[in-house]
């Protein structure tokens, strides 16, 4: 779901992952990671009390829950004193969300940065 009151903190994130390569300036690596996201996900909901006056209304729901990150990325320009970083991660949060008739919080988050 896309909104305004979708909202996620991570209070702890730990991420390890393996670096494939010979020592050359592109080094791929995959890893998986563990963490604690604590959220808010709201739902436009359409009445249907009255068909003839319908409106919408927000439903939401918060919880603490664990994730799950599996990740891959490329270290670029690792033979230099600065490095690039790109990563992406699939990220899966073990809530249902249930009460607003969710189907989970899952999602992709691609990162670019820079490492020293």
């Amino acid at each position: 779901a896309w909104g305004d009151g979708n909202v996620e903190w991570t209070l702890l994130d730990i991420f390890g992952a393996k670096i494939f390569g010979d020592g050359g300036d592109i080094a791929p690596y995959l890893g998986a990671g563990l963490g604690l996201r604590a959220m808010n996900v709201e739902r436009k909901v359409l009445s249907e009390d009255n068909p003839q006056y319908p409106y919408t209304y927000t439903d939401s729901q918060s919880a603490t829950a664990q994730s799950l990150d599996i990740g891959a990325g490329l270290m670029l320009l690792r033979t230099y004193d600065n490095q690039v970083v790109v990563e992406l991660r699939y990220h899966y949060v073990f809530e249902d969300f249930e009460e607003i008739g969710g189907d989970g919080a899952h999602g992709l988050t691609l990162t670019f940065g820079t490492s020293r």
